[in-house]
């Protein structure tokens, strides 16, 4: 399982910074970070492309980085969803429940 979120304007030049976490014991570990100009889904693809390029196949608990994850948690963020069904077409995508109950909140 793995979590992947997004957070940007912390730049003039509007840069998105990716995190991908996973659970332990000790809490969130880090898997990797990307850092892109934009939140387009083929940005995202590419960034995730390159990514996996730096993993071997005992990644992902021996899944390997052509299969990634199996589980991946997001916020509901429809070109970071659609890049990872891309980059990832057997993983499960679920919402994360903190990221659904502040759109509900704000709706409200």
């Amino acid at each position: 399982m793995a979590f992947i979120d997004a957070s940007g304007n912390m730049d003039r030049q509007g840069c998105r910074v990716f995190l991908i976490l996973t659970h332990s014991c000790a809490g969130g570990v880090p898997l990797g970070i990307f850092i892109t100009t934009n939140e387009s889904t083929e940005t995202v693809t590419q960034a995730l492309e390159l990514y996996n390029s730096l993993l071997d196949e005992t990644s992902y608990f021996g899944r390997g980085a052509a299969l990634g994850p199996a589980v991946f948690i997001t916020d509901d963020s429809a070109s970071e969803r659609q890049a990872l069904k891309n980059v990832y077409p057997d993983a499960t995508l679920l919402l994360c429940v903190f990221h659904l109950l502040q759109a509900f909140w704000r709706f409200l």
